[in-house]
């Protein structure tokens, strides 16, 4: 780990043979994205971010995000995607001094990357190069690719107040992927989720196991009585079907 503040991030690479359009997609931490075959198009605010094959680009965090992925035939689309705390953003942004940091987080794309920058963002999205570096280093090559980001135009907008819903997001992302390490599975489990993913997994299967075990247990030989059976409740003395009557009258 960089500290513990900083978990070492994990590459998520997405793959989809067909057309497919996502709306109101969550990330929980920015994204520095590649695109790597296909075109990938991403809504916020009605104005639209299109990156073609070999571009790259910025994803802010805790906004819904409109996002189309668009295969070209006979390759697949293909993106690779490298979430960053949003603290190294703001510590990269303060050593640079005179960047202009925009008020709202929003998508943006970069000009081209030297190949310096490209090569450093393959290396960070290659599963176990940063962990086997020192924190210290691992940390100082994360904000040097931001740096790079940044001079191209990609700039990270300031931070707003994550509402309930994305700190619960948060929450059943960092317990999902820390169950997936456990098994052995490091790959990240999904930085970004659409919000009727986050419904499904703060419903059922996820957390219902959780409750049941908390829950006092209930004798089952108890009596189950039908509310269908139970006499209909009175008020001062009437029904209420004599009371609806009364009032009619």
């Amino acid at each position: 780990m960089l500290d513990d503040v900083f978990p070492v991030p994990a590459r998520a690479l997405i793959r989809q043979g067909g057309r497919a359009c996502f709306y109101r997609l969550v990330n929980t931490s920015p994204l520095l994205i590649q695109v790597q075959s296909g075109t990938k198009i991403v809504m916020a605010d009605d104005k639209a971010l299109r990156l073609e094959a070999g571009a790259y680009g910025l994803l802010p965090d805790y906004r819904p995000l409109t996002m189309e992925n668009i295969p070209k035939a006979p390759q697949k689309y293909q993106t690779l995607a490298l979430p960053v705390p949003r603290q190294l953003f703001e510590e990269a942004y303060i050593r640079m001094g005179s960047i202009a940091v925009p008020s709202r987080p929003v998508p943006a794309g970069t000009s081209d990357l030297p190949e310096e920058a490209a090569a450093l963002f393959d290396y960070c999205c290659q599963p176990g190069n940063l962990t086997r570096l020192p924190g210290a280093i691992a940390k100082a090559r994360l904000i040097e690719l931001i740096t790079w980001f940044a001079l191209g135009g990609a700039v990270l907008g300031q931070c707003q107040s994550p509402r309930l819903e994305d700190r619960l997001r948060q929450m059943i992302e960092s317990d999902l992927c820390g169950r997936r390490a456990e098994d052995g599975r490091s790959e990240k489990y999904c930085c970004d989720k659409t919000h009727a993913v986050f419904l499904r997994l703060i419903t059922p299967e996820n957390y219902r196991h959780r409750a049941s075990a908390s829950a006092p247990l209930r004798s089952t030989s108890a009596p189950i009585r039908s509310k269908r059976s139970e006499p209909p409740r009175t008020w001062r003395g009437l029904t209420p079907n004599r009371s609806l009557n009364r009032a009619a009258n």
